[in-house]
């Protein structure tokens, strides 16, 4: 009797960026270029980071919150159409610790590949296509669904251990 080869073992993840990145070195630098909202200073954050680091607003608008009480930033506008602003003082804040934090979204950036944002994006849609599976799919397409995403996980786990050039080669055959 043959039996197949068990499935490789699971891949371990990317190594996280050196250093977790500051959060409130990070809405600073971004206020002192321009006026930001709490969304897109999100939105901002993920795109420079390329996908890797995407802070939750839960986390972003205390951070905004409590600059306001320090003096360092201001609101303008109405609640859930705010904009914040560096103040006088938050400027000298920035300009004293810029030099210090660097930019820290770059420390995710330098572990990302450019293709994370579209891969991330396509996962995002998938995950929507399994819910719908699942909320009118029948037992039988349920099951099916079931076996496909595992190949597809088995599948992206093999073609994390191709070495390099034989990765590079079925690139190369792909794209033809």
């Amino acid at each position: 009797m043959h039996l197949p080869p068990p499935p490789p073992p699971p891949a371990p993840p990317p190594p996280p960026p050196p250093v977790r990145p500051d959060l409130r070195a990070a809405v600073l630098l971004l206020l002192r270029e321009r006026a930001y909202s709490g969304h897109q200073i999100v939105q901002e954050l993920e795109r420079r980071s390329l996908g890797m680091w995407r802070p939750r607003p839960g986390s972003v608008y205390p951070v905004l919150q409590q600059f306001e009480e320090q003096g360092l930033v201001r609101a303008t506008g109405r609640q859930g159409s705010r904009l914040f602003h560096l103040t006088e003082e938050g400027v000298r804040h920035c300009d004293e610790g810029a030099r210090e934090w660097g930019e820290p979204w770059d420390a995710w950036r330098e572990t990302a590949h450019e293709g994370v944002p579209e891969l991330y994006r396509q996962l995002t849609q998938l995950t929507g296509c399994v819910q719908q599976v699942g909320a009118v799919g029948s037992g039988a397409q349920v099951e099916r669904a079931s076996r496909l995403l595992a190949r597809t996980r088995r599948e992206l786990y093999l073609l994390l251990a191709e070495d390099d050039e034989k990765g590079a080669e079925g690139g190369a055959e792909e794209a033809q």
